[in-house]
């Protein structure tokens, strides 16, 4: 993982040397994700599964040439890739496509038995779901390889799109005065926090970093989201009208949650020092 000039973080794909650890870049290609990288039988270059700003969040296959570096998408669908090999000779390649099937339900009172499913699209919410004060429900739909932020009616009623762009907005959280809607978005390269009014009108920047799942403290005022740092995912702060980010820990920490006084936070955590058994 690098930063490009613009301070974005990117994956490259690297060859190392084995008789003197010599790195060398393949490629100048950069990529948003990488998967599994196989190598052609003769030499002649690379297979990989990856994504890049305009196929992320869903990763296609590549062909890297040995050593130009010149890079050719193989596959150019909405479909997600899970790894890839070839045969020994290289006529054929085997991969895994990915289907994700998702709905909407909602259970009054949290009664599962009385759930009842209110889209049908079969790509909505993967990306997050968040309830308005006013009981309607802004959630994410995935649309030829890219997801956007909708909004409708608790029954499933009167959906209407809040992003337009082509890129990935995930992670919706709503404050609680009803007013905004954050969210993290690649519309600049690199996944950011981003700010826009509940009718998806006015949308405005808040971070730079490479940042997910935020959540709007109870006051409105600030937003605790995730970022990765150096290859480490840990906790910060900016205020709902943009400025100076604030880190809150300097350990592995993602997810948060703020509690309903706004003095606490809920989020996953790992512990670094222990060692698995």
């Amino acid at each position: 993982i690098r930063k490009d000039v613009s301070g974005a973080r990117y994956w490259y794909v690297m060859t190392v040397r084995v008789k003197d650890h010599t790195e060398q870049q393949v490629t100048s290609q950069k990529w948003t994700e990488l998967g599994q990288l196989t190598w052609l039988a003769d030499g002649s270059g690379l297979l990989v599964t990856a994504s890049d700003e305009d196929s992320f969040p869903a990763h296609q296959i590549w062909h890297i040439s040995y050593p130009t570096g010149d890079v050719r998408r193989v596959t150019n669908d909405p479909n997600d890739y899970d790894g890839v090999a070839v045969t020994t000779d290289s006529t054929a390649l085997l991969t895994v496509q990915l289907e994700q099937s998702s709905n909407i339900w909602v259970a009054p009172d949290g009664a599962a038995s009385r759930a009842a499913q209110i889209t049908s699209d079969n790509s909505e919410g993967i990306g997050g779901i968040a309830w308005t004060p006013d009981g309607r429900i802004v959630y994410t739909r995935r649309s030829r390889g890219t997801s956007k932020i909708w909004i409708m009616n608790a029954d499933g009623t009167g959906q209407s799109q809040l992003t337009v762009d082509d890129y990935s907005n995930i992670s919706p959280s709503v404050s609680l005065d009803g007013r905004f809607v954050v969210y993290s978005s690649s519309r600049t390269g690199n996944h950011c926090i981003w700010r826009m009014d509940i009718d998806g009108s006015n949308p405005e920047q808040l971070t730079n970093e490479n940042a997910a799942t935020p959540d709007i403290s109870p006051d409105g005022k600030w937003i605790v989201y995730s970022a990765s740092e150096s290859g480490k995912r840990t906790l910060w702060r900016v205020s709902i009208d943009g400025g100076d980010s604030v880190p809150l820990t300097d350990y592995y920490a993602r997810d948060p949650q703020v509690s309903p006084d706004g003095k606490q936070l809920a989020f996953v955590f790992m512990d670094e020092g222990v060692t698995p058994k």
